[in-house]
């Protein structure tokens, strides 16, 4: 497995590529919410709401581990309509990091996470057992 550090902002287009690429072999997309959340995320929420596996209070997720509190950690299914949804609330992979919004963005399949994003640190790392050249090219080995 190859893992990529993501080291620019990647927006528009781009990471709807990312996440459809990603989607093809993931099973979750999740997303964290810490304390009260904007009406905008509510709307985000109550979208993709039918397709959600879980919601669970969680002392970590895939990048984070917090030493004290809790964050609502929450699933949802793999499908065209909820990628649409994800890229229409954010246009980049770091804009999951505003207060009262959901933030660090992740993908697993199985066990493996597949993207991690901590937005607030600017951080994220892409897992594949093999990636186009055009994502290569967004990002270094890790």
């Amino acid at each position: 497995m190859m893992v990529f550090d993501v080291v620019d902002d990647i927006q528009g287009a781009v990471i709807v590529a990312l996440l459809a690429e990603l989607g093809r072999n993931a099973d979750t997309i999740g997303f964290v919410v810490q304390g009260d959340i904007a009406a905008e995320g509510k709307q985000l929420l109550d979208q993709i709401e039918s397709a959600k596996v879980s919601d669970s209070i969680q002392q970590s997720w895939p990048g984070t581990t917090l030493l004290n509190g809790f964050g609502r950690v929450l699933e949802y299914h793999i499908n065209p309509s909820v990628l649409k949804a994800m890229t229409d609330f954010a246009s980049g992979l770091f804009d999951w990091s505003k207060r009262s919004f959901p933030e660090d963005l992740f993908m697993t399949s199985g066990t493996t996470v597949l993207l991690e994003t901590v937005g607030h640190e600017r951080a994220a790392f892409v897992r594949s057992e093999e990636m186009s050249p055009y994502f290569k090219a967004l990002s270094t080995t890790a």
